[in-house]
């Protein structure tokens, strides 16, 4: 599977050496069958700041509400 997404409507809060972004991946996904599906989650990422250097430790997606 491969895809294309863009992150949108991102908001990001930082406290010390841990951040955490909330916001929306818009896009679309190419399915190993050929099929290309729209891409429209919700996405909740994590980072922790190590030896001055901020590296994502979660990233967790889910479809928007219907």
């Amino acid at each position: 599977m491969a895809r294309s997404v863009e992150l949108v409507d991102a908001h990001v809060h930082a406290v010390g050496n841990l951040a955490w972004e909330v916001g929306a991946e818009v896009g679309q996904a190419q399915m190993r069958d050929g099929s290309s599906r729209k891409v429209d989650w919700l996405v909740t990422n994590i980072y922790e700041k190590i030896d001055g250097h901020w590296f994502m430790v979660s990233h967790h997606v889910q479809p928007k509400p219907q």
